[in-house]
């Protein structure tokens, strides 16, 4: 029988997902932040994708230490 291998968690901060979404209007390649950050092609891509909701995250954190 095969065994799997477990591919390691890796967990972004939000200030991560700020810095990937800045490195992607810079014309930075999803595969590049994907190797720069240790994780997949897809988690870039869905952080592109929920960019307003990660935007929305960091104006609720600012507002939260006020």
């Amino acid at each position: 029988m095969a065994t799997i291998s477990k591919i390691p968690y890796h967990s972004l901060t939000l200030k991560q997902k700020k810095e990937i979404l800045l490195e992607l209007k810079n014309s930075k390649t999803q595969t590049e932040l994907a190797k720069k950050y240790g994780v997949c092609r897809a988690t870039i891509y869905n952080i592109k994708k929920n960019e307003k909701e990660i935007e929305y995250s960091q104006t609720y954190e600012k507002r939260k230490m006020m």
